[in-house]
């Protein structure tokens, strides 16, 4: 029997599927079942288990870019001295954006380059 998409995504992102079931509010059976084509979860409730999926996934990713980026510290302290840049950096991560995004986005070319010189993009 195929993969299902859902199941893909899911194992993709590292998430249990106890835990995706709980963001749902379905049982891990039931998540199970739909995942293997027996059952069709709710639109309500796919939908909750994909924005989780895609959720942590983003989270995680914004993490690992943000320990990967030496510069990312040095951004943060410009972002912080403006207080116009600094409700931007706050107002994007409460949209949605990662830390890291969000930097990039406010400090565009100003982003440090990591070797203390600006960055060209």
């Amino acid at each position: 029997m195929p993969v299902s998409p859902l199941r893909k995504l899911r194992e993709a992102s590292g998430l249990s599927q106890g835990e995706c079931a709980k963001i749902a509010g379905i049982s891990p059976s039931r998540l199970s079942l739909a995942e293997h084509g027996f059952v069709n979860l709710t639109a309500r409730q796919e939908t909750a288990v994909r924005s989780h999926i895609i959720k942590v996934s983003k989270e995680r990713f914004g993490q690992v870019l943000t320990e990967a980026d030496p510069a990312f510290e040095k951004a943060v302290e410009l972002i912080g001295r403006n207080p116009r840049t600094q409700q931007l950096y706050e107002t994007l991560q409460k949209q949605g954006c990662t830390p890291f995004e969000s930097a990039h986005f406010v400090l565009g070319r100003r982003y440090p380059d990591g070797s203390g010189s600006r960055s060209r993009f």
